[in-house]
């Protein structure tokens, strides 16, 4: 999502291609660069338009083909923009890019064979396509290959090595792996680069409680909080910490407050309650375990919680996707590999 001060620098760039398109309508690099900015700004029609107008002004149109298919993906339209790669890649065969992001088109279809296929091709035509790798063991993790997929992650970050999310979905690969402490190693790597990566916080947090270290559970969910003081899931498992060390009332204090973001603690199961006194061998006060059910007179199911910790460890070892397998598009991706063809501000 861009910043206030990127929406107004991307405006001020539109009215300045608003004004060279109109002294030169054939300009397609304009109408490109101006379909990219109104992309970035989240107003995928008017990029699409400006597509489709380069489209149509040059012989030579695999990057307005690209780039329409970028929109296409962001806008969810997942099968437009598998159409649009690989036209682009019929008007120049050695678009690694295009590739690489039809590769992570099919991810999100769950053509997972196709994905990898394409990937594959992208890195034979550019080997430094980060990208290409990151996409790849994506889609390795979503099949249940997790060696694979670290080897692909670590590659993306040898190639970006201040790429922080790289850390954050190598961590995730780990994590799924069994392999607990490398993955809070990776969570810590990431939260060095930024102190303020809050989902860091929160993950590195979940791994802890998978080691019973729930001083540091505490401590990475709190920081979440300093960081996103209404973020729900982060006061529903602090609390769920505090049950384990007996700490009743920060507990109801955190529930409160994760029933207020609108979190539906145990999905109002009551056997979710008795699992979770049997696995901490302790009864909840009935206040709490009333808490913990009741609907309030809710008339709709609030979000429920992501990555919840506490329920079912190996259950969740065993069925955790690395990432959701809907496509990433250029928002996940760090940087354009290999030469730049039209500036995509980030």
């Amino acid at each position: 999502m861009a910043t206030q001060k990127q929406l107004a620098r991307y405006e001020h760039a539109i009215k300045h291609l608003n004004r060279a398109i109109d002294l030169r309508p054939g300009f397609v690099a304009a109408y490109i660069r101006r379909g990219n900015f109104h992309r970035d700004i989240g107003k995928f029609d008017l990029a699409i338009a400006d597509y489709n107008q380069a489209t149509r002004l040059t012989k030579y149109p695999a990057e307005a083909y690209y780039n329409r298919g970028v929109a296409y993906g962001m806008k969810g339209e997942v099968d437009k923009a598998i159409d649009d790669f690989t036209q682009a890649i019929q008007y120049e065969p050695c678009y690694a890019e295009a590739y690489y992001c039809r590769g992570n088109a099919y991810s999100g279809k769950y053509e997972f064979d196709r994905a990898i296929k394409d990937c594959d091709m992208a890195i034979q035509l550019n080997p430094n396509a980060a990208n290409a790798y990151l996409i790849r063991g994506n889609v390795y993790g979503n099949k249940g290959e997790f060696d694979c997929a670290i080897t692909d992650f670590t590659k993306a970050i040898e190639l970006q090595p201040d790429a922080i999310d790289l850390y954050a979905i190598r961590a995730r690969a780990y994590k799924a792996k069994g392999d607990i402490d490398t993955a809070i190693a990776n969570y810590s790597k990431a939260i060095e680069l930024d102190s303020d990566y809050a989902e860091a916080y929160h993950e590195r947090g979940n791994a802890y409680v998978l080691k019973g270290d729930f001083d540091h559970v505490l401590e990475d969910y709190t920081k979440v909080l300093e960081l996103e003081p209404h973020c729900g899931p982060a006061y529903y498992n602090r609390a769920l910490a505090w049950l384990q060390r007996r700490e009743w009332d920060k507990a109801r204090a955190d529930l409160v407050a994760a029933r207020n973001c609108g979190i539906n603690l145990f999905r109002n199961d009551s056997q979710n309650v008795v699992n979770f006194e049997k696995s901490i061998g302790v009864r909840l006060p009935k206040d709490i375990a009333t808490m913990l059910t009741r609907r309030d007179g809710q008339t709709q199911t609030p979000p429920e919680v992501k990555n919840q910790p506490f329920e079912g460890h190996a259950a969740m070892l065993a069925q955790q996707e690395l990432i959701p397998t809907s496509p990433m598009w250029i928002n996940q991706f760090q940087a354009q590999d290999g030469a730049e063809r039209t500036s995509i501000a980030i």
